[in-house]
């Protein structure tokens, strides 16, 4: 950190980081012993393994964030490859967290035996951001982040009482106010990651250049978007369903393999942040793509095909999020209309548009003959695939139909896994041309393999009724 910023930070702010993070995790498990004991839960012990977990989960949990924050793991600064691992800290928590909801039954089970009002009353400790506001007084933290971030979360903790209050007494009109307030609660948690990014040191940086964001990324204050964000989001999310009008005991029926349906959709919900920051926001503020100041060889290979770029980028991060609602059966079954147009859309603008854009670009990759083939055979079989796909659905071919776009989806997605083993091989000390060459083949290859694996095992399942697809 900035030694004139570090100096000036208050002597106790890293006891009070710490004493509210483990003070979060001793109340939590406090009031999970004390559901333990409930007539509910006596009727059916095998939810004290689930109690177990998510009392053994939050304290290493918190263990990692403080060791990990004070060796400096998650420091933002400008030279680092993005995305830098704090983000990883604040959205792998979140998403493991969800899934292990979705699918493990026992945990699903012991969290959904906390009263609802236990729950939001937890939240109370998200006043512990209100910190945020005395060192913006102090100048250290700049006001495009520490206002909604300082009273976002005062208003959100202070609002928590009376909100589970009102459940408890079983008040008119509470349910939906607590409805309201964990979505208030989550949108703010949620606008708090982007701006600590673009207000601090970091090639995401777009204001307070003159007064950067030097605190939230640094020990102590990064046990804010290591630990409290994302346990917040988590139990906002864990509040909205057991608000839900669904019986609590309701079982969850899921394909073997949905789990990893979910998890693609995530990551790809994920990523379209990446485009929109680095190809779509940066350049209204810094003349040029972000994506341009990674590597120089980036902006040698582009910066004479910018509108060719977006011709690709644009249409293939919205295929890459349209692509799971295709596959959800709820969808195909109750929406059909929406899930052909949806279909339409993907087709014509990532495959039929972002497709050929794609190939002239791997034509012209940096990194030789490698990757001209292996990216350029990528965008053939994209635009393959989506025909094929195109022609089973109008002979009504419903079961070929599906099994062309998993193929099609999984090369799609090496939008993502381009980017993570990016990553991989940086963190293994290599630079960009060293390894993109073979990169061009390893962000598709093993998706088409898995792709290939999951077509086999769905062969069992029950193919979607025809109405679903009819055109």
């Amino acid at each position: 950190m900035n030694l004139e910023v570090s100096s000036q930070l208050p002597s106790w702010l890293p006891a009070y980081w710490i004493l509210a993070t483990f003070g979060r995790v001793a109340l939590s498990i406090l009031v999970i012993f004390t559901v333990r004991k409930s007539d509910l839960v006596r009727r059916q012990p095998q939810r004290w393994g689930g109690f177990a977990t998510m009392a053994a989960l939050m304290v290493g949990w918190a263990l990692i964030a403080m060791g990990a924050g004070s060796l400096g793991f998650f420091q933002l600064r400008p030279d680092m490859m993005f995305p830098p691992n704090i983000l990883g800290s604040v959205l792998a928590p979140i998403v493991l967290g969800t899934l292990v909801f979705r699918h493990w039954a026992v945990f699903r089970a012991a969290i959904l035996s906390v009263p609802a009002h236990w729950i939001i009353a937890l939240q109370l400790f998200r006043v512990s951001g209100s910190v945020f506001l005395y060192v913006y007084l102090l100048g250290l933290v700049p006001a495009a982040f520490a206002l909604p971030a300082g009273i976002g979360d005062l208003v959100t903790g202070v609002l928590a009482v009376p909100v589970a209050w009102g459940l408890y007494k079983k008040s008119a009109g509470a349910r939906k106010r607590a409805v309201w307030w964990n979505w208030l609660g989550i949108a703010e948690l949620i606008v708090l990651v982007p701006l600590g990014l673009i207000t601090s040191e970091s090639p995401a940086q777009m204001v307070a250049f003159d007064a950067p964001n030097f605190v939230t990324s640094y020990w102590p204050s990064v046990l804010a978007p290591s630990f409290h964000v994302p346990l917040g989001i988590l139990m906002h999310i864990y509040s909205l369903v057991q608000l839900n009008e669904q019986p609590m005991e309701a079982k969850v029926k899921t394909r073997p393999w949905n789990l990893g349906w979910q998890a693609m959709a995530l990551a790809a919900a994920l990523y379209f942040i990446y485009p929109v920051l680095f190809y779509v926001i940066s350049p209204l503020k810094t003349g040029r793509p972000i994506a341009f100041q990674i590597h120089p060889v980036i902006q040698e290979s582009f910066q004479d095909r910018y509108l060719i770029l977006y011709i690709h980028i644009i249409p293939s991060m919205f295929a890459l999020l349209l692509g799971p609602l295709q596959f959800a059966a709820g969808l195909r079954a109750r929406h059909p209309k929406v899930h052909r147009n949806l279909g339409k859309l993907y087709l014509f603008g990532g495959i039929f548009v972002g497709g050929p854009a794609g190939f002239y670009l791997a034509m012209k990759s940096f990194a030789g003959l490698s990757a001209q083939l292996g990216f350029g055979l990528q965008s053939v079989l994209l635009m393959t695939t989506g025909v094929l796909a195109l022609a089973a659905i109008r002979r009504r071919d419903f079961a070929v139909h599906r099994e062309w776009m998993i193929r099609n989806y999984a090369l799609i997605f090496a939008a993502v896994t381009l980017r993570v083993n990016i990553r991989i091989f940086v963190l293994m000390g290599y630079e960009l041309p060293d390894f993109h060459w073979l990169n061009a083949w390893l962000c598709w290859v093993p998706n088409i393999l898995v792709a290939e694996w999951l077509i086999r095992r769905s062969q069992r399942d029950v193919i979607a009724p025809a109405s679903a697809y009819s055109t």
